[in-house]
C-alpha cells in the first residue's frame, strides 16, 4: 500500500472516541457471552500481554489492553501506523499493511508542557524559566497488529520486555497480595462454605478451601476477583459497594472486579479465563442488561469500570511491591550482618518503615 496524503473528511474527535468505546463494549460482551469462541482461540494461547513491538514495552492503560485483546489477534505485538509508514518508505514498499486490514486505535499519552518562571535566587538579576509538565493529554493513535503486516517485519520489531511467572511465583504473588490486605485490616476466612464473596460491611473475604476448586488457576482467578472487590472498601479506594443484588450498580462493581482480575492475570502472564467464576453466566447477564439498557451511556459505564478495575489492580500490586521491597531489604540487612560478623565490625541499621519499591509495576497509563 502507498502512504499518500489524502483529504479525508473531518471527523468529530468525541464521536470517534464514542465509537471506539461502543465497539469495545460490544466485543467484550460478545466474548463474555461466548468465552470459548474467537478470543479463546487466539488469546488464551498467549501468556504475553499486548505490547508495542516497536519499543518492546507492554501497553499501558485498561482500554488499550482490552481493546487489543478483544480483537483476538494471532500475536500480542502492535505497531503504530507512523512507524509502519517509515518502514514502508525505507523498504520501498516491501513492508506494508495487508490489503483490507483495519487499524486498532489506542490511547497514547502526550505530556503538555508550559514554561514557568522560577523564583529569583540570591545573586541572580532575574528568575529563570523552567519547562514544567502540567498535565497529560491522550491522543487516539492507529496501531496495527504484527499479523496484519506483510514483508520481513521480524527484523524491525523488538521482543517484549516481559517474563511470565511460573506456578510457584504466581502463588507467591497472590499470597502476598492477600497478606497485604490482611495487614491493611481485612479479615480472610477459608471455610467449607461453597461460595466466594467479599463483605464490605465486615471487610471480610470468604473463600472455599483450595481443594474444593478444580485447579489452582481457578482458585487464583476467583481470589483475584474477590480481592479487587476488597480494594473498594472505604479505607482503600472507597467505591460504592453496598448495592442491591441485580441492580445496575451491583453489575457495575462486578465489572470492575472482573476487569481488575484481567489486569492481574496479565501481570502473572497466565491467560485470563472467565469460566473460572461459578457465577459467570449470571455476571454476563447483569452486565449486558446494564450496558444495553442505555446504549448511549455504555461507553461511560465501561470506561469508568475499566479505570476502577485498573486502580484496584494497581492498589494490590503496589502493596505486593512494598512487601517485596521490605523482604529484599531484610535479606540485605542479614547479609550485611553476616559480613560484619566475619569482619568483626558494626553494620548500619535499616529502617524498614521507610522502604519504597525499587521498581513500579504500573498497569494504568
Amino acid at each position: 500500500m502507498a502512504y499518500k496524503k489524502k483529504n479525508y473528511p473531518k471527523t468529530d474527535p468525541t464521536e470517534t472516541i464514542n465509537n471506539e468505546f461502543s465497539e469495545l463494549a460490544k466485543s467484550l460482551m460478545d466474548f463474555w457471552n461466548n468465552p470459548g469462541g474467537k478470543w479463546k482461540a487466539g488469546w488464551s494461547k498467549s501468556i504475553i500481554p499486548p505490547y508495542n513491538a516497536e519499543t518492546g514495552r507492554v501497553l499501558q492503560g485498561g482500554f488499550n489492553k482490552l481493546q487489543v485483546m478483544a480483537k483476538a489477534f494471532e500475536t500480542p505485538g502492535m505497531l503504530p501506523q507512523g512507524f509502519l509508514a517509515k518502514l514502508y518508505k525505507e523498504t520501498d514498499g516491501e513492508i506494508h499493511i495487508k490489503r483490507g486490514e483495519k487499524s486498532t486505535r489506542l490511547f497514547v499519552p502526550k505530556p503538555i508542557y508550559m514554561n514557568v518562571e522560577k523564583e529569583k535566587q540570591e545573586g541572580e538579576e532575574e528568575g529563570k524559566t523552567q519547562r514544567v509538565d502540567m498535565f497529560v493529554k491522550f491522543n487516539l493513535v492507529p496501531y496495527f497488529n504484527v499479523s496484519q503486516i506483510e514483508g520481513p517485519i521480524e527484523k524491525f520489531i523488538k521482543p517484549v520486555q516481559f517474563t511470565p511467572m511460573n506456578e510457584v511465583q504466581e502463588i507467591e504473588f497472590y499470597t502476598k497480595m492477600k497478606q497485604a490486605l490482611i495487614d491493611d485490616g481485612m479479615r480472610f476466612v477459608e471455610s467449607a462454605e461453597g461460595r466466594a464473596y467479599y463483605s464490605s460491611m465486615e471487610d471480610k473475604l470468604h473463600m472455599p478451601h483450595m481443594h474444593r476448586f478444580d485447579s489452582s488457576e481457578t482458585y487464583a482467578d476467583t481470589l483475584a476477583h474477590e480481592m479487587v472487590h476488597a480494594t473498594g472498601h472505604s479505607s482503600r479506594n472507597n467505591r460504592e459497594l453496598a448495592n442491591a443484588f441485580g441492580s445496575e450498580k451491583y453489575a457495575f462493581e462486578e465489572l470492575v472486579a472482573e476487569t481488575g482480575s484481567i489486569f492481574l492475570s496479565m501481570k502473572t502472564g497466565r491467560p485470563y479465563n472467565p469460566e473460572n467464576h461459578e457465577n459467570h453466566a449470571m455476571y454476563v447477564k447483569s452486565w449486558m442488561k446494564a450496558l444495553t439498557d442505555n446504549p448511549e451511556d455504555a461507553k461511560n459505564f465501561l470506561m469508568k469500570a475499566m479505570n476502577l478495575g485498573n486502580s484496584g489492580a494497581n492498589f494490590l500490586i503496589s502493596r505486593v511491591e512494598k512487601i517485596q521491597a521490605m523482604e529484599d531489604e531484610e535479606l540485605e540487612r542479614q547479609e550485611q550482618e553476616k559480613i560484619a560478623v566475619q569482619k568483626g565490625v558494626d553494620t548500619p541499621k535499616i529502617d524498614l518503615t521507610t522502604v519504597k519499591p525499587k521498581k513500579r509495576m504500573e498497569l494504568a497509563a
